[in-house]
């Protein structure tokens, strides 16, 4: 699947088939049916290993199609010599789709990066805060005063409570901690003995950092519903659900309606 939610392989099928019609070795016959041409038999013929995209544009007369989708596919190589000048690098074989997402993930890693400084430098309350409003947005709770921090002295590692439905049968207990560096395995254990303080089942302790190997294995043995959210994994519940970020741009990629066209092939 693409991050897009598409079928990877329906994409590029999309993208080969018309490659292969601006190279004159298919024909499009109608809504989803092509034709092989004469010189689409001849080029078979040869028993090409692969059949590249770079090749297609090597026997193709339809220039400006090729042109249109190099373009954005130029990228500096990785390591440059000092001694030489930058080398363009062209990366034939990927759709504009992949490409596109690909991008999508690079801005959203740097987006995660800037987010965990972010919530590093904020204070605890404001913290715990932000870890109630995530598990609202996520769906948890879903009426007034469903989620709320009770996190303080004296709050028994528990820094906040929400309702697991709209009924409120349950309630998930939250420990929510900013590190810098690894949670210590005992900070763990620490709030599963919380949560039987308060003969709570379900637990989530949220962290900015991570955790050991030691605190899921911890974890996976006890009869606690406990769950650890790492630092990267909060960043994309964040992105994802609108906690804390806003969107900059918007693109919309737009397709052709065959069905639209489909009584013109009649």
């Amino acid at each position: 699947m693409l991050p897009s939610g598409g079928q990877k392989f329906a994409n590029n099928l999309s993208w080969a088939t018309g490659d292969l019609c601006h190279a004159g070795l298919l024909s499009r016959v109608r809504r989803g049916e092509f034709q092989i041409t004469l010189r689409g038999k001849e080029e078979l013929a040869k028993k090409h290993k692969e059949i590249t995209r770079a090749y297609l544009r090597s026997i193709s007369n339809t220039s400006d199609y090729w042109d249109s989708i190099d373009k954005p596919r130029k990228r500096k190589k990785a390591e440059i010599s000092q001694n030489t000048e930058p080398e363009l690098e062209l990366i034939s074989e990927k759709t504009p789709d992949e490409l596109m997402y690909e991008s999508f993930q690079e801005i959203n890693e740097q987006l995660k990066k800037e987010l965990l400084d972010y919530l590093r430098d904020v204070n605890p309350a404001f913290f715990e805060k932000i870890v109630v409003d995530l598990l609202r947005a996520m769906g948890y709770g879903g009426f007034h005063d469903a989620g709320k921090v009770v996190g303080g002295r004296g709050d028994g590692g528990i820094d906040g409570v929400i309702k697991e439905d709209r009924l409120g049968l349950d309630a998930v207990y939250i420990q929510a901690k900013r590190y810098s560096g690894t949670v210590p395995v005992g900070q763990v254990r620490d709030f599963a003995g919380a949560l039987m303080s308060e003969k709570a089942e379900k637990g989530v302790m949220i962290t900015t950092s991570r955790f050991p190997k030691d605190a899921y294995d911890f974890i996976s043995r006890i009869n606690k519903r406990v769950v650890l959210i790492d630092g990267a994994w909060l960043a994309d519940l964040m992105i994802k659900h609108d906690i804390g970020v806003a969107v900059k741009q918007t693109y919309q990629v737009k397709r052709i309606d065959s069905d639209y066209f489909e009584d013109a092939e009649e």
